[in-house]
């Protein structure tokens, strides 16, 4: 995803402050599974090297996670007052 969101910025000659400012994943299971395999430091250095090495600074998208599958009846709804 950070990969496409830097070769699309470069593509466009982006300036850093034209950069994406967040980025929302909605999703499933799946990538809870992955988080806890792989280091989200490491991850995240890895993305944060790419955007300097292209010229980006530090100027990574911050990244918004909601893990859908997770219910917890504490959240937040919408009343719904009906037709």
């Amino acid at each position: 995803m950070f990969d496409l969101i830097l070769e699309e910025a470069v593509k466009r000659n982006l300036k850093p402050e034209q950069m994406v400012k967040k980025v929302f994943v909605f999703n499933h299971p799946g990538f809870k599974r992955f988080v806890e395999v792989h280091d989200w430091k490491y991850i995240y250095n890895n993305i944060k090297s790419k955007f300097e090495n292209k010229g980006y600074g530090n100027v990574v998208p911050h990244f918004v996670h909601w893990n859908l599958s997770e219910y917890n009846k504490n959240k937040p709804a919408i009343p719904y007052k009906g037709p």
